[in-house]
């Protein structure tokens, strides 16, 4: 490894504390399922638009239309899942790394 100054640092070792990289982990599991849930959010807007303009009639949508617009909220809802499987994974290991290094510094 190379310091800053040019300099060969083979020797240097890196420390890890567990707590910050598990607080790093967790905190980026909640930036991701905030995410998911704007998205979530978003599809659920876009169906209540269609649906007021549906009810008071200021625009008609063919059948057509809203087997589409199932279409893809159901592609997007499908996507939103698989990521929330994922995010389950991540969450799983981090716990699993956690439990075999409760406390202490990870030196490399």
């Amino acid at each position: 490894m190379l310091s800053y100054d040019g300099q060969d640092d083979a020797g240097a070792s890196i420390c890890i504390d567990s707590d910050d990289s598990m607080i790093s982990l967790l905190n980026s599991i909640a930036c991701d399922e905030l995410d998911l849930a704007n998205a979530l959010h978003a599809e659920a807007e876009q169906i209540r638009s269609i649906l007021r303009k549906m009810k008071d009639k200021k625009a008609a949508f063919s059948v057509k239309d809203l087997v589409d617009i199932n279409r893809s909220v159901e592609e997007k809802m499908r996507n939103i899942i698989k990521d929330e499987i994922l995010l389950h994974f991540k969450l799983e290991n981090a716990m699993g790394l956690h439990s075999k290094n409760p406390s202490g510094d990870q030196c490399l």
